[in-house]
């Protein structure tokens, strides 16, 4: 969440992009109106739930949460 696009490396250069264009466009990661896309808008984070009910939310400071949900 905090990667820079200026950084010397290459792989925090891409997260950096990845996370700023999300940020941006937030649809695109889960589509219009679902979870991820709402909480993006909202709140600012980068936010991305994967299987079996596990989530991760990174704010832009660097503040990250995982949840595991009982599914």
């Amino acid at each position: 969440g905090t990667a820079s696009e200026r950084s010397p490396f290459a792989l925090h250069r891409s997260a950096g992009a990845l996370v700023r264009a999300v940020r941006e466009n937030p649809w695109v990661i889960d589509g219009p109106g679902l979870e991820d896309a709402v909480v993006i808008e909202r709140l600012g984070v980068f936010s991305k739930k994967g299987a079996e009910g596990v989530q991760v939310m990174t704010a832009p400071d660097g503040t990250t949460v995982a949840l595991k949900m009982l599914d």
